[in-house]
């Protein structure tokens, strides 16, 4: 025994599969294979065999420029994923910890492509939510 300590084992292959669909993301959802191998400083035959992998199993979709759009596989990992923090949770907790401090019931609001919605009150600063 060497004294060494053993990290986790990591396929590679997998790491890079996985930044390659961040980086098309990234690209407004839309990437010529050159500019994912530039930007991810992977081989272009690399990239392609990871590319092609990802398409055949629907994670990927390639067009017809030859460009590639996230697939429909993902919407089934959405949609099925559970995040392990909600955003919304995080800002109730904020606010409430603000109304706490000022005393005021404090309101949430949410950006969505145009003006600015409230959401309403989130509620009596010394009422724990649920």
């Amino acid at each position: 025994m060497t004294g060494q300590t053993t990290g986790p084992t990591l396929i590679q292959s997998v790491q890079r599969a996985l930044r390659l669909l961040e980086m098309v993301a990234e690209f407004d959802g839309r990437a010529q294979a050159k500019e994912l191998a530039r930007a991810a400083g992977f081989t272009l035959p690399t990239t392609y065999h990871l590319l092609r992998t990802m398409t055949h199993e629907g994670y990927l979709q390639r067009l017809d420029d030859g460009g590639y759009v996230l697939g429909h596989r993902l919407d089934v990992v959405l949609r099925h994923g559970t995040p392990s923090v909600r955003p919304d949770d995080v800002l109730r907790g904020l606010t409430s910890v603000t109304g706490i401090d000022t005393g005021e019931a404090p309101l949430m609001t949410r950006l969505s492509q145009g003006p600015l919605l409230a959401g309403g009150e989130v509620g009596d600063p010394l009422v724990a939510q649920a």
